[in-house]
């Protein structure tokens, strides 16, 4: 069945129960997470499949396609897509079927799932005609349970670490509605510098809803040099897994080696509240990414980031591709790799 994380919230909650118990969860698959990412509440969604005492659970994200009657759906930005109690084929390819006839019935033609590299949920993927799983590129993660983790860190880290020090940094780790705002700046600031597409940008509102709902969840840490703001950074977690979750810093910062400063922070701030930190992976998947290869240096654990192309109607959506390029021909290459990249 298909439910809403408005209308029956309290389906969603007793159902990620189930998985929490085994501490097969991440923060990502959580009701009110979800919904703070979300302008309208209604395109919060989730899928569960129930055979004895077995469950599958997907969230997803509605987005009506334009000029038409059709939707598409995505999981939420990171790392989610679905969670089961049973990696059974047979089970697994009922609950996928039954996923399919369900986002049939409402008018859903095609989506994106992005997979958990931490709970390998990749391995869930059925071989089908309309269901096709690609490996996009790897990330990294520090592992508490290794006493010695930090013996990994290169020597720029250190190096670094030093730049900071000389540099007089100071941390503000105050969870207060002050600092989310801060960093809502500094971020949005950072991404108007690079040219970022919109959908890479914040709401003020977004952090607002982040520290409101989550102050147990969250960690923020602000850098500064003699009062001035020179980067920012926020972890989440949720029981045994923790994600860095934002960081931007000013021009000024990275020459005092505040990436450095902060990251190595936040690592030590959650050291005692997870078992496993996720960093991400790069921008791309080059292997001399320059984003990842700043990740390397704190740690060397290498996972694999896979997303998962489902098509419903491939008439419809080859149409819609068609369309697409027929009236964009200066984005088609620039979009070319997308799957629903008729949003553009």
């Amino acid at each position: 069945m298909i439910i809403s994380a408005i209308k029956d919230s309290e389906i969603w909650n007793n159902t990620v129960s189930i998985f929490k118990k085994n501490k097969h969860y991440d923060i990502y698959f959580d009701l009110n997470f979800h919904l703070i990412h979300c302008l309208s509440s209604d395109s919060v969604l989730a899928f569960i499949y129930k055979a004895n005492n077995d469950y599958f659970f997907l969230p997803f994200l509605t987005n009506k396609i334009n000029n038409t009657e059709f939707y598409d759906f995505e999981t939420i930005m990171g790392y989610s897509g679905p969670l089961t109690t049973n990696l059974d084929y047979s089970f697994l390819k009922k609950s996928w079927y039954q996923f399919y006839e369900e986002l049939k019935s409402i008018k859903i033609i095609a989506g994106l799932i992005r997979f958990n590299p931490i709970l390998k949920n990749h391995n869930t993927y059925i071989n089908s005609p309309n269901f096709t799983l690609e490996k996009i590129k790897k990330t990294l993660y520090l592992d508490y349970r290794d006493n010695n983790y930090d013996k990994g860190f290169s020597k720029n880290v250190f190096r670094n670490l030093n730049k900071a020090k000389k540099n007089l940094l100071y941390l503000d780790k105050d969870q207060t509605i002050e600092n989310f705002n801060i960093f809502f700046k500094i971020y949005n600031s950072r991404m108007n510098s690079k040219k970022a597409e919109e959908r890479f940008f914040f709401k003020k509102e977004y952090f607002t809803k982040l520290m409101n709902n989550y102050p147990n969840n969250t960690k923020i840490l602000i850098a500064k040099k003699n009062n001035e703001i020179v980067g920012g950074i926020i972890g989440i977690f949720s029981q045994n897994i923790g994600n860095v979750h934002l960081s931007a810093y000013s021009t000024k910062g990275l020459n005092y080696g505040v990436a450095y400063y902060l990251r190595y922070e936040l690592i030590k701030e959650l050291e005692n509240c997870v078992d496993i930190l996720h960093f991400g992976g790069g921008n791309s998947n080059n292997d001399d990414d320059s984003l990842l290869t700043f990740k390397k240096n704190f740690s060397r654990n290498f996972l694999d980031f896979y997303i998962g192309k489902f098509i419903i109607d491939s008439n419809i959506y080859n149409n819609l591709i068609k369309d697409w390029k027929n009236t964009n021909p200066d984005k088609a290459n620039k979009y070319k790799n997308y799957f629903l990249k008729y949003r553009f």
